[in-house]
């Protein structure tokens, strides 16, 4: 069944919603293409001192060389740190079926372009819903934000509303999902005409089938925000830094432009001889010069008391300088280590400074995976949904590889002095960095190699009863195993 939008403007409704959302996208797709734009070199050419628009144009390719993306470092020197490992229930527990989840959808390796989406346009999508060949298998998808937008009730600060709408090129169509609370809807584009850009009137959209009840109870969709502030929309890695990214663009235009120069030094000429030609049109005098550039020119001035000289260049000293600057600013702007970026001076940057660096990058990076920590959680979530399982995973904790960049050596010494404290041996492999995987397997054969290994010894006073094939003593922080 085919229904027009009738009831569009009465909020709250289905059209309303698809229409809200549809547009509210749209919108955000132009800040997005702005956001993609510096991420991927694609800046506001630096603008130079010509007037006229032919001298423009004809130094377009000139700019465009001059262009030195840090946009894109800075998001991938973030990403660089960012690796989910496993999932814990709130006993330190490994959750072996919601990571099962989680690896077959391919998220070990995909995780990272969800990560990338997120840093280069500040926000990023999943979707969970059931897999087209097994409904109790969850199915997980990556979603551009250009195509999927979600809504907030702000009495819950919870997804109330969701919309997935692309053009479904196969037919030439625009498609729509639409989420409401418990609801599913369902929308393509009127006519049959191919569409290339969705349009979001209500004379555009035309509603298919009835209400369906999404099975979840609530929008399949999780959204990733990086670093968003209270009534703020989230914004890319680089956003403290895009004045900056403009200002290095024109630095180096500037240095390339006194380059040229001084590879190719202006000269005048005094006492010699000029043509002139009138301008038919204008009726102005045009002097001709008389000098061609060359290496197998030789300028001649006839006149004995003519010179040649040549303009000295401008001084680079001051740009180099202020061109650095400009780098360190950036590294300050985005908690980016001096050393991930290019056009840093390191010999003259303290070691303290760089340690402040380092410090100031994982902390950055320690934040970002406490709020996406939250969105796996969501999305494993629905994933328990899809599968039939009930499980809360409010009290789960999402396990990250250290971002820390620490010397194996360094790393081996301090498990040493903490089991030397006394640590529960699990305990110390986790802050080594070991995955939930590795550190449940070095539980159970831990518990095995005590269980064989370590008869149990009597406490003072007590008789010492005759040894059983299982009577073992069994360290405290492995007890449960066996």
């Amino acid at each position: 069944m085919v229904v027009a939008l009738t009831d569009w403007d009465t909020p709250e409704t289905p059209a309303w919603w698809l229409l809200e959302l549809g547009r509210a996208m749209a919108a955000r797709s132009k800040v997005l293409s702005e956001y993609l734009d510096y991420y991927e070199g694609n800046h506001p050419l630096p603008q130079g001192l010509q007037n006229d628009q032919a001298a423009i144009d004809a130094f377009k390719e000139f700019q465009r060389k001059a262009r030195t993306n840090i946009c894109e470092s800075v998001v991938q020197a973030t990403v660089s740190r960012q690796l989910a490992i496993g999932v814990t229930d709130r006993d330190g527990n490994g959750d072996r079926e919601a990571w099962t989840w989680w690896q077959q959808n391919r998220m070990d390796s995909r995780q990272k372009k969800l990560f990338r989406q997120a840093g280069s346009s500040g926000i990023g999508y999943l979707m969970v819903g059931p897999h087209p060949r097994d409904a109790r298998r969850p199915l997980i998808t990556l979603e551009h934000p250009d195509e999927v937008i979600h809504s907030i009730d702000p009495a819950t600060d919870e997804v109330d509303a969701a919309l997935k709408a692309r053009v479904d090129h196969r037919e030439g169509r625009g498609k729509a999902l639409l989420f409401v609370g418990d609801k599913l809807y369902r929308f393509r584009t009127t006519g049959s005409r191919a569409v290339k850009k969705l349009s979001w009137t209500h004379t555009a959209w035309e509603q298919v089938d009835d209400e369906e009840v999404n099975p979840l109870g609530k929008p399949p969709v999780v959204q990733f925000e990086r670093d968003a502030d209270l009534g703020k929309d989230p914004r890319p890695d680089f956003w403290a830094a895009k004045d900056t990214q403009d200002r290095i663009n024109m630095s180096i235009l500037n240095r390339m432009t006194i380059e040229r120069y001084a590879a190719n030094p202006q000269a005048y000429a005094t006492g010699a001889e000029v043509k002139k030609d009138f301008d038919p049109i204008t009726g102005l005098e045009i002097p001709q010069n008389p000098f061609r550039r060359g290496a197998d020119n030789v300028w001649i001035n006839e006149n004995p008391e003519g010179k040649f000289g040549h303009i000295p260049a401008a001084d680079m000293l001051n740009v180099i300088k202020a061109h650095q600057f400009d780098f360190q600013v950036a590294f300050m702007q985005t908690r980016t280590p001096a050393y991930l970026l290019p056009g840093g001076d390191l010999i003259n940057v303290s070691t303290d400074t760089v340690m402040a660096l380092e410090n100031a990058h994982v902390a950055k990076v320690n934040d970002l995976n406490t709020g996406y920590g939250e969105g796996i959680e969501r999305t494993l979530s629905l994933a328990a949904a899809v599968a039939g399982v009930e499980r809360d995973f409010t009290e789960h904790s999402v396990r990250w590889r250290d971002p820390r960049q620490l010397n194996p050596a360094v790393v081996a010494d301090m498990g040493t002095k903490k089991r030397a404290m006394g640590y529960p041996l699990t305990m110390v492999a986790e802050d080594m960095g070991e995955s939930v995987q590795r550190v449940e397997r070095l539980r159970v054969e831990a518990a095995a190699e005590a269980l064989f290994n370590s008869p149990e010894q009597p406490q003072s006073g007590q008789q010492q009863l005759p040894l059983g094939p299982l009577q073992v003593r069994v360290p405290d922080d492995l007890q449960g195993l066996v």
